[in-house]
C-alpha cells in the first residue's frame, strides 16, 4: 500500500497539532505528590466546590449548620466524637479526617441550645482554599495582596491574625515568624514572610 506525498504530510500536520494541543493541557496543572493543581485560562487557581473556603463556609459545610448535617457529606468512619480544652475549660469537637494523612483533618466546634449547630470550623488541610488559591502555606504578603487584615496578635492557638469581615482567622507558622516577633505580634509588624499553618472559620462580621 502507497500513500501519496499530501496524505503523509496532512498526517504529519495533524499530529503535530494534536502534541500541541497536549502540550498546552498540560501547562495548565502542576502536579505535587499525587494532588494536582489547577489553573484556569486567567492563571488563577481553581478550587473544587469541596475544598473552597469563604464567607463562613469550609467546602460543603458551613456556619449555623445543623450538626447531623455533617454526615450527609462524610461517612460516619471519618468522623470521631473527642474532648478538646480551651481557655482552660473542656469541649467536644467533631474531628474529621480528610485524608490518610492524619496531620490532615477538620475540627467542628459545635454550640448548643435547642440543638447542635456548627460553631467554629478549624481547617489543618492544605487542600482547602480560597477562591483566590489562599491557604494554609500561603505568606502573609499573599494574603495583604488581596484582603485588608483587621488583627494579629496571640491566641490560644498561637499567633494568627483575622479578617473579621469573612470570619477567617489565619494561624500563623511560628516558626516562620523571627524570634524577636512571636511574643508582640500586630498588623503593622506582621512579616509578610510569615506563612499560614491552619484556618479557622466562625461567623463573619456584617459590614
Amino acid at each position: 500500500m502507497s500513500f501519496s506525498s499530501s496524505y503523509i504530510h496532512q498526517r504529519i500536520a495533524l499530529l503535530v497539532v494534536v502534541s500541541y494541543l497536549f502540550s498546552c493541557e498540560s501547562s495548565k496543572k502542576t502536579s505535587t505528590g499525587s494532588e494536582t493543581t489547577n489553573y484556569n485560562e486567567k492563571g488563577n487557581i481553581e478550587v473544587p466546590d469541596e475544598y473552597a473556603i469563604s464567607k463562613e463556609r469550609v467546602g460543603n459545610l458551613t456556619i449555623d449548620m445543623p450538626i447531623g448535617n455533617i454526615f450527609s457529606y462524610y461517612d460516619k468512619s471519618q468522623v470521631k466524637k473527642s474532648a478538646f480544652t480551651s481557655e482552660g475549660q473542656k469541649f467536644e469537637a467533631y474531628f474529621i479526617k480528610t485524608s490518610r494523612d492524619t496531620s490532615r483533618y477538620l475540627r467542628i466546634d459545635p454550640i448548643c441550645t435547642d440543638s447542635c449547630k456548627i460553631w467554629r470550623i478549624k481547617v489543618y488541610d492544605k487542600r482547602y482554599k480560597t477562591r483566590s488559591g489562599l491557604g494554609i502555606g500561603s505568606k502573609v504578603g499573599e494574603i495583604k495582596s488581596y484582603h485588608y487584615i483587621d488583627w494579629a496578635g496571640n491566641t490560644e492557638d498561637g499567633p494568627a491574625f483575622g479578617l473579621e469581615r469573612l470570619g477567617i482567622t489565619f494561624l500563623i507558622d511560628s516558626t516562620s515568624l523571627p524570634a524577636t516577633a512571636r511574643k508582640n505580634i500586630d498588623v503593622e509588624t506582621l512579616s509578610d514572610s510569615a506563612k499560614v499553618a491552619g484556618i479557622l472559620i466562625t461567623k463573619g462580621h456584617s459590614q
